[in-house]
């Protein structure tokens, strides 16, 4: 049984603007306002008085059920122990470096502005719930529809998901893991959905400004040592290959099987390994940039030496068998979509 608890205070923004969820995941509140101030280094003035200009309302030991398109899901604070105990499961590396800045982060700032995405095997009748039960507030902005529970009406929606046994991590690892460390931020904001609603997306990686002499000489090592193959940029990508595409050089790779685990043999690390270190001779992760499927398909700002590295998704099977294995992958490994909006609603921890 994994427990969920309501968010004793937390704020909707009711200003009518909708935030991509890699926007910001904290957020300073003060006085029932966001208070972005001089702390806040990845702003500029202009953009912090913006945010903080933004009207929210405070609510109170809420539960919040949103509906956005076809697609339900669930907002609420999980129990860090929930995690330490291994009720949530891992799929993904986490790195020290990420987690000593974020340690520092939950200390400079008192509230999420985006929850961690956790996946569940059943399908809970949420659409049910809210047609039976009249929600305390409801609010919609752009394909968002809010629901939000308090109280009693707030503990029942709860109930429902008492028989699970497991949830999965599918975005927020290193918040997670941070928040396990922490002795003062005992919950994590985070937002709970079924696997019937979530689709599994590869990463794929942008090595930027690969110069002409680099880029033959790694096409040179890759013809030697794997299986090369000339194809255009829409060709089918199997699992255990990579798609290697430069300007109009389109190639797909087939990745060396290792006589070892399902870690060794996954495809992400493989392309660190076989293709991103020994070809591209490239060890600094801080090199790498780490674009979605869509940001593949829709960018238009790739450079003629951009190389980009495109990868084979896991199945939502794949995904769930490696998290209940105790399978660690390196970072990067997924995207889970969608994703809950940034801003849209904040949970107040300090």
């Amino acid at each position: 049984m994994v427990l969920l608890l309501p968010m004793q205070t937390s704020y909707l923004n009711t200003s009518g603007h909708i935030y991509d969820s890699e926007f910001i995941n904290l957020v300073q509140l003060s006085e029932g306002s966001v208070k972005f101030d001089e702390r806040t280094l990845f702003l500029n003035q202009e953009e912090k008085d913006f945010l903080n200009s933004q009207k929210i309302v405070e609510l109170s030991d809420s539960i919040v059920v949103f509906k956005n398109k076809e697609k339900w899901g669930l907002i609420a604070n999980l129990p860090k122990e929930e995690y330490i105990k291994g009720n949530v499961k891992s799929h993904e590396l986490v790195l020290p470096s990420t987690v000593q800045g974020m340690l520092s982060n939950f200390h400079g700032y008192n509230g999420e502005a985006a929850p961690v995405l956790l996946g569940h095997e059943s399908l809970i009748d949420l659409e049910g719930f809210v047609k039976a039960n009249e929600p305390d507030k409801h609010h919609a902005v752009k394909d968002y529809h809010l629901f939000i529970y308090q109280g009693e009406a707030a503990a029942q929606l709860l109930s429902l998901y008492q028989d699970l046994e497991q949830l999965f991590i599918g975005d927020g690892h290193h918040r997670l893991y941070t928040t396990s460390l922490s002795n003062f931020k005992q919950t994590v904001f985070a937002c709970i959905m079924s696997f019937d609603y979530l689709d599994i997306l590869p990463i794929h990686r942008l090595l930027e400004e690969v110069p002409d002499e680099m880029y033959l000489h790694a096409l040179e090592f890759l013809s030697k040592k794997f299986d090369l193959e000339k194809v255009t940029a829409d060709s089918v990508l199997p699992k255990g290959h990579v798609r290697m595409s430069r300007g109009s050089d389109h190639y797909l790779i087939r990745l060396i099987d290792l006589a070892s685990d399902a870690f060794w043999n996954n495809d992400i690390y493989r392309l660190n390994t076989q293709i991103i270190s020994q070809a591209f001779r490239s060890f600094d992760q801080g090199e790498i940039q780490y674009i979605s499927e869509e940001m593949l398909r829709n960018s238009k700002t790739f450079s003629e030496q951009d190389v980009i590295l495109e990868t084979h998704a896991l199945s939502k099977k794949e995904f769930i068998e490696a998290a209940k294995n105790d399978t660690v992958l390196p970072p990067k490994s997924t995207w889970v979509y969608p994703k809950f909006p940034s801003f849209l609603l904040m949970n107040k921890y300090q």
